[in-house]
């Protein structure tokens, strides 16, 4: 009986080290590139920025809110396995009904989308060069943020918010 435990105890340990036969990830939220992904928005937030025709002073740092990552997370799934990059799914889901469905409260919030690009910096650049979510990156009015990753699409999403 020892034998036969400590036998099974060894493939599985060897079946972690084969590549492919690692746990099935949900594919919503890889911790690395989330957890990037905050940290550039505020390092962007801490210098001046020109957004358009509007200059914007460094401003606070965002905190992250789990209620606004849970939205986030779902909306990129559903654009990921939808095929869609709007606010709104072909069902009619928006990103606000997601945020209320998670019971976040705010007076304001805004969410940008992006598909396609393939790391944080690069998806965070584009955003910087549109003023509209470039605007919305240096509003000194949100004060918290939620990001979502589909990675099997490449499917972004961040939830910018002012909660009641």
């Amino acid at each position: 009986m020892k034998l036969l435990f400590s036998t099974l105890i060894t493939i599985i340990l060897a079946l972690t080290l084969i590549p492919g036969c690692e746990e099935e990830d949900d594919n919503s939220d890889i911790p690395s590139v989330h957890d990037d992904f905050i940290v550039l928005i505020n390092t962007v937030r801490s210098n001046s920025h020109t957004c358009g025709d509007s200059t914007y002073a460094p401003t606070h740092t965002v905190r992250e809110n789990e209620k606004l990552n849970d939205a986030a997370k779902l909306h990129a799934r559903d654009m990921g396995e939808n095929n869609y990059l709007d606010v709104e799914s072909p069902q009619g889901i928006s990103i606000e009904d997601r945020i209320i469905s998670q019971n976040y409260k705010y007076i304001l919030f805004k969410a940008l989308l992006a598909q396609g690009n393939t790391s944080p910096e690069n998806v965070i650049q584009a955003w910087r060069n549109e003023p509209e979510y470039c605007r919305a990156i240096m509003n000194p009015n949100f004060t918290e943020i939620g990001a979502g990753y589909y990675a099997e699409e490449n499917y972004w999403v961040v939830i910018f918010a002012q909660p009641e």
